[in-house]
Parts: C-alpha cells; structure tokens; sequence
C-alpha cells in the first residue's frame, strides 16, 4: 500500500502544478494581449495544460476505481 500512496501522492502534486500553469498562462497571456502570436501561443500552452489535468484525473480514476466523481 505505501507506493500506492506513494504514487497518488505523486499524481496529486502533478495535478495541482498542471492546473496552476492554467491559470498562470492565462494571466500571463492576457499581459500579451496586444501581440497577438504571444496571445495565441499562451492560449496554447493553457489548453495544453487543461488537457494534462484532465489526463491525471482521468489515470487517477482508472487506477484507483473505487474513487467517485
């Protein structure tokens, strides 16, 4: 049980850095408004992000089948 816990405690921390840079992209590219390939590119990087988030929830809810939503 210790590396499952060990593993999840991991999973979280990777959840919580890939939903922070959401938000932080976010901010960061609204600063950039006015250049409009900065603007687009950040736009990138926080969807990108949203989609690693979306991943670690969705193997978290694979492995670990006892959790619910």
């Amino acid at each position: 049980m210790g590396y499952q816990s060990t593993n999840f405690t991991n999973w979280g921390s990777q959840i919580r850095c890939s939903a922070d840079s959401v938000n932080s992209n976010i901010i960061e590219d609204y600063g950039r408004r006015m250049y409009q390939q900065d603007y687009l590119r950040f736009l990138r990087i926080s969807h990108s992000n949203c989609d690693e988030t979306s991943n670690h929830i969705k193997k978290i809810l694979r492995v670990y089948p006892e959790i619910k939503p």
